[in-house]
């Protein structure tokens, strides 16, 4: 905390992401493809794979070092 009271910001914010939206659609789609086709359900297991990978790969290049 400051003098004045305040909570100081991060010095840099992170990017938003595509990826825990990506993952929730996926996820829809793999539930809703349960209780009508296998298709559905394979498209978004396909979804939710890809977002994850695209999640993990924003989460390392926040966390790696520079140099």
């Amino acid at each position: 905390m400051t003098e004045g009271g305040h909570k100081p910001l991060p010095e840099r914010l992170p990017k938003p992401s595509f990826a825990p939206p990506t993952l929730a659609a996926g996820l829809l789609l793999l539930l809703w493809g349960v209780v009508t086709s296998w298709i559905i359900s394979a498209l978004g297991l396909a979804i939710a794979a890809f977002a994850i990978s695209l999640w993990i790969r924003d989460a390392r290049d926040k966390t790696a070092k520079p140099g």
